[in-house]
């Protein structure tokens, strides 16, 4: 088998001459071909031996690297085993799926994400740490809401009543279509008891607990106006003052830009917490502190939540005008906080600097004046989409992106590394550049620095 020609010859008709076969194919198809070869070869295999073993295809699916292959090849190729086993797609199809999704996301193909939707609602379960929970939340960043919606209400039921599964699967799905059931409530002319009543039945079916003490505080902070002192009088239980603030904040949203629930929910989820900002709601957070909250939220492993994190750090800047306007937070500690979190937003472009085209959704968002960072046009994300790793990288350098607050934000980082029991000096010297004393040495029969006019070997030498 040393041509493609060759490969192609007629193909045994059985899986024990096929597998006699085992060593030499593998060998070709891992030494001899690139992926978009593998990929042709398998889909003609298919094409005309449909009973072959699909282990064979196995190994195609499994590889989970389909960036450098054509998305017209990818989409033939996936569409071709779907039809000829959808059972047996639906068990394999996360890689190959978030590939087509990523082309589908980035040219806007809005009815190409539909059909790629239909494969993941018919097995949610499968590509629930992968490809699921990624697809929902670029639906809601990218704003389709209404196929969000349409998502979450199919997908939920079986991430909940998978035995596959552990913790709450199902949750992001659930909390999405009740953020959109409680933007409904909060729209209507008038507000009615027997409308809310329905409400309620309707969120407990979705798995969310019938405790009328919460449910009181979030009916009030919906049909009422904003009072700080009302929320700082409110029991802690539960977090029942961020409950009441987080329903202010996505109504201040909705008003003001016209932001559903869904997305605005998200980014206040990402303070929500009073082990950030404390029983007393504190909501002026150190950068280190902040840097370690969300830093510590991201899968260094699979990097399988970059989106969703990235999206609701970058919506911090909406919280913190909200909160500022309704002076939760000082005017002084509100500048701090917007350095902050234009420090983050650079940091994380930084880290991400390979994938920066899968972030372009924040070009869709409403501008504020309050951002303290400049960023470059839409195109620089998008051209990221066709880059290596190295690439990537390289084009990062070539902008400037200029950030307030960037010196203070340094010596606290410099300052909380130093408060640290594992903290070690960095050496003398360390840099690009060579080291360059300030003064020269001064040689054994040199004239002595001191001034002495004897040499220096007969005078400070020995002293020094």
């Amino acid at each position: 088998m040393n041509s493609q020609n060759a490969f192609l010859r007629p193909l045994p008709t059985t899986s024990t001459h096929i597998f006699s076969l085992i060593e030499e194919t593998l060998d070709y198809y891992y030494k001899d071909l690139n992926n978009e070869q593998c990929l042709e070869h398998l889909m003609y295999w298919l094409e005309h031996y449909p009973k072959l073993d699909f282990e064979w295809v196995d190994m195609i699916l499994d590889l989970g690297n389909y960036e450098q292959i054509p998305i017209e090849t990818v989409l033939k190729f996936a569409d071709s085993v779907y039809s000829i086993n959808p059972e047996y797609y639906l068990s394999r199809y996360e890689f190959i799926e978030g590939r087509i999704l990523d082309h589908a996301f980035h040219v806007n193909d809005l009815s190409l994400i539909r059909k790629r939707l239909e494969i993941l609602k018919k097995n949610p379960v499968k590509g629930i740490e992968t490809v699921v929970s990624d697809t929902l939340y670029r639906l809601i960043y990218f704003g389709f809401y209404e196929l969000a919606l349409e998502f979450s209400k199919v997908a939920w039921k079986p991430l909940c009543e998978s035995e596959e599964l552990w913790g709450y699967p199902e949750f992001l799905f659930a909390y999405t279509i009740y953020l959109h059931k409680l933007e409904e409530q909060f729209l209507q002319d008038k507000k009615s008891k027997s409308s809310w009543n329905a409400f309620v039945n309707e969120i407990v079916d979705y798995g969310f607990e019938k405790d009328k003490e919460r449910l009181d505080v979030v009916y009030q902070s919906l049909f009422s106006e904003i009072n700080p002192e009302n929320i700082n009088q409110l029991t802690d239980k539960q977090d029942f003052k961020l409950v009441s603030l987080n329903i202010h904040f996505m109504k201040y949203m909705k008003k003001k830009y016209d932001i559903p629930f869904m997305l605005s929910g998200l980014w206040f989820n990402i303070i929500d917490t009073q082990k950030l900002i404390g029983r007393e709601m504190n909501f002026f957070i150190p950068f280190t502190k902040l840097d370690k909250h969300i830093t510590e939220r991201y899968d260094n492993f699979m990097g399988s939540n970059r989106i969703e994190l990235f999206g609701k750090m970058w919506g911090l800047h909406y919280v913190y005008e909200f909160l500022n306007n309704y002076n939760f937070i000082s005017g002084e500690e509100y500048e701090l906080m917007k350095e902050n979190i234009a420090f983050l937003k650079f940091e994380f472009m930084k880290a991400f600097s390979s994938n920066l085209w899968e972030l372009s959704f924040i070009y869709s968002w409403p501008e504020t004046e309050n951002v303290y960072i400049t960023l470059p046009e839409k195109e620089f994300f998008e051209k990221t989409f066709t880059m290596n790793y190295q690439n990537a990288q390289n084009h990062f350098q070539t902008i400037r992106i200029d950030i307030t607050g960037c010196e203070r934000i340094e010596a606290e980082i410099l300052a909380d590394k130093k408060s640290r029991d594992d903290y070690v000096e960095p050496p003398f010297y360390s840099g690009d550049q060579p080291y360059v004393k300030e003064e020269p040495d001064v040689g054994r029969n040199d004239p002595c620095p001191c001034g002495s006019g004897k040499k220096y070997k007969k005078c400070c030498m020995n002293i020094n």
